[in-house]
């Protein structure tokens, strides 16, 4: 090792490399050593994870979930229904259960949340049941803490309506594609007849007015 001219050591070699992580939660790679999450959500869920005893969720989950994101919703303002009992219940559908264990830990979860009296979450559904003490708790930290895993909890109304837009996607798709391989059938006819050019060109141009509805917005999120 030698000495600059200002007499301060000078490195020979290459700097280190840095091997990403892993951030134990979502699985999003970072650089760093050691247990590293890669943003506060993640953190947090870990810590509820750990927090309720569910650790062994990270040891038999299948899939990673997706990175926390807190929802706009203000859930305390949400009507729920209230039992004879005093009681208070809502039904929710949850985005971003991927496989069992995600059912599992969003269950035991709420299960442990203070105030909650039951918690049903279906896999197969993703639709999830809540029932709590409203003199302990309330529907915004019910879905807070769905949120923090990394979930997203939605109403049943909300999931209606996405429904239905997805269907009405769905029925335009349909329409479009009978068309198109209509006019496609024409063409294809067209190459062993006599087909005027005007209409080839007609055709094409009607097989893409229907094309580009169905690739601009059937097909978006």
């Amino acid at each position: 090792m030698g000495r600059g001219s200002l007499g301060r050591p000078e490195t020979v070699g290459h700097a280190p490399t840095v091997s990403p992580v892993e951030c134990p939660h979502c699985g999003t790679l970072g650089e760093g050593s050691g247990t590293l999450y890669c943003c506060a959500g993640c953190e947090t869920a870990a810590a509820i994870i750990h927090g309720a005893g569910l650790a062994r969720y990270y040891e038999e989950r299948d899939a990673l979930p997706p990175r926390p994101d807190r929802s706009s919703v203000r859930w305390d303002s949400v009507p729920a229904t209230v039992r004879g009992d005093g009681t208070c219940e809502v039904a929710l559908s949850i985005d971003g259960l991927r496989c069992a264990s995600c059912v599992w830990v969003t269950e035991r979860v709420l299960e442990k949340t203070p105030g909650v009296l039951a918690a049903t979450v279906s896999y197969a559904t993703g639709r999830a049941k809540v029932r709590w003490d409203p003199t302990q708790t309330g529907l915004g930290r019910v879905a807070g803490r769905i949120a923090a895993l990394g979930y997203r909890p939605r109403l049943e109304a909300a999931r209606a309506h996405r429904d239905r837009d997805l269907l009405m996607r769905l029925g335009v798709s349909a329409f479009a594609m009978a068309n198109v391989m209509m006019f496609s059938a024409a063409l294809y006819a067209g190459w062993f007849g006599t087909m005027d050019a005007r209409f080839v060109t007609l055709f094409q141009w009607l097989s893409l007015a229907l094309a580009t509805p169905v690739a601009v917005w059937c097909s978006a999120r």
